[in-house]
């Protein structure tokens, strides 16, 4: 169900997510294509609104679903894949965590060899996608103006990082709604004097870096 990947995007979408196609490197998809090589928009909303049953499978990088300490069902991507069902009860989302999280783009890539790919997966962005151009959908003609406008980093999804080339996949990094986990070293932040709870801006969060590097930590690993 490659061509209704779209749906899932408007909804649920964290660092980068890209369309998958489940057709040998070359083509990346499995719609009709139209002028553009690019699957037909009509051709897509005619099966997303039809009412067939569609089920959608989307993997995610463990550390992006929700807070590992709470249940399962208490994540914001489980809440999100809910409400999205319910208001489309004709599709059902399969999120699934592919263990090793630094080799998943491998794992991926495998999946697509072998025809087993999920419809969306979610992968780092940049020079990790170069090589993967011709397994991915572009999702330009599925994109609205104002996403265009209020999505931010979008030239970081581009072929290399040109917008006059192929998109790649939609970012999230968004102001107000990256959804991004930073773990610290509370001896380490002690010892520098940085107190977490304070950390409310990014200039605040500059700030704390330089403290942690002034006391001989490496801020960020």
């Amino acid at each position: 169900m490659k061509k209704i990947v779209s749906l899932l995007l408007a909804v649920i979408m964290i660092l980068t997510l890209a369309g998958c196609g489940n057709t040998p490197a070359g083509n990346g998809s499995t719609a009709a294509p139209n002028a553009s090589g690019t699957p037909s928009a009509g051709a897509q909303t005619q099966e997303a609104v039809s009412g067939e049953d569609i089920t959608i499978e989307i993997w995610y990088q463990a550390n992006n679903v929700g807070d590992p300490s709470l249940p399962e069902e208490e994540w914001w991507i489980t809440k999100a894949i809910k409400e999205y069902e319910t208001a489309h009860p004709n599709i059902h989302i399969e999120m699934n965590i592919p263990s090793g999280q630094v080799e998943v783009t491998q794992t991926w890539k495998a999946a697509c060899v072998a025809g087993t790919e999920p419809d969306v997966v979610n992968l780092w962005t940049g020079t990790n996608l170069f090589p993967l151009e011709d397994l991915l959908l572009d999702p330009t003609e599925y994109i609205s103006q104002e996403d265009f406008e209020h999505i931010t980093t979008w030239n970081e999804c581009y072929m290399d990082f040109d917008t006059s080339k192929k998109l790649l996949a939609i970012p999230v990094v968004e102001p107000g709604v990256n959804v991004c986990t930073f773990y610290y070293n509370k001896q380490a932040f002690e010892k520098a004097g940085v107190d977490a709870a304070a950390i409310k801006t990014l200039d605040d969060f500059e700030a704390a870096l330089q403290k942690l590097q002034d006391a001989g930590y490496q801020p960020i690993t």
